[in-house]
């Protein structure tokens, strides 16, 4: 065997920091995307709570809306605009 060619120990060493550098990179890759997932998860919590906000919101202006427009509950001299 000649000095200059890599033997089986060389090559399985190399084969082994390869796929330990796939790893690494794996797992590096995983936590970048689960860090992103999160943040979008977390943006995605805060639309729904405004969502369900302007829900109630909307709830109680079609109420007011409605108790304005039905005859005899609309504001009068004995009954504010506003409750």
């Amino acid at each position: 065997m000649s000095r200059g060619a890599p033997n089986l120990r060389q090559k399985f060493t190399l084969a082994a920091l390869l796929l330990a550098a796939l790893a690494v990179l794996a797992a590096g890759i995983a936590v970048y995307g689960l860090s992103r997932t999160q943040r979008h998860a977390a943006e995605a919590m805060a639309a729904q709570q405004r969502i369900e906000g302007y829900a109630a919101l909307s709830a109680r202006v079609n109420e007011w809306m409605l108790g304005w427009l039905s005859p005899g509950t609309g504001p009068g001299p004995d009954r504010p605009a506003f409750r």
